[in-house]
């Protein structure tokens, strides 16, 4: 019996980030799709590079133009890993290329006034959900372990 290969997922993510009292806190959006708060991020499309992704996701999900955000050529880290993929309802294996996104004074004032973006602490993380209730993403708690930002109590 020859094994099924596993369904394979591509996407990038573009991290943004603002110390707090309690540490660092991450730039998320609400995603009626998983009922859950996720980073900015997506999948790639065909002859799309990471960092193409990155930017595109970032225009379409905050709404801002190129000159209002900056992404380094490469990537923080590109993580590959199998998980249990919660649309698709079967294991993935995933390549997810990472990138800081440092946003203009400007796209920070925009993306905070937005009511489904959220700045996201350690502390939610954990929790899996924020201070008003909103449930994280269990990816966004994956992924900062992975990157080794998620620090232990």
């Amino acid at each position: 019996m020859t094994p099924t290969p596993l369904r394979e997922s591509q996407a990038a993510v573009a991290l943004a980030r603002t110390r707090t009292p309690g540490g660092w806190a991450y730039l998320c959006q609400w995603s009626d799709t998983w009922r859950a708060l996720h980073f900015v991020g997506g999948h790639r499309e065909p002859g799309e590079s990471f960092r193409e992704c990155a930017a595109r996701e970032v225009q379409e999900e905050l709404h801002l133009t190129a000159d209002q955000f900056a992404l380094p050529a490469e990537p923080l880290a590109r993580l590959e890993y199998v998980a249990f993929s919660e649309s698709a309802r079967v294991p993935t294996w995933y390549l997810m290329a990472v990138f800081p996104l440092v946003l203009s004074d400007d796209a920070r004032r925009r993306a905070e006034g937005e009511p489904e973006n959220a700045w996201v602490g350690p502390a939610d993380v954990r929790r899996g959900t924020t201070a008003d209730g909103r449930r994280v993403s269990p990816t966004v708690s994956l992924l900062l372990g992975k990157l080794g930002l998620l620090p232990t109590e």
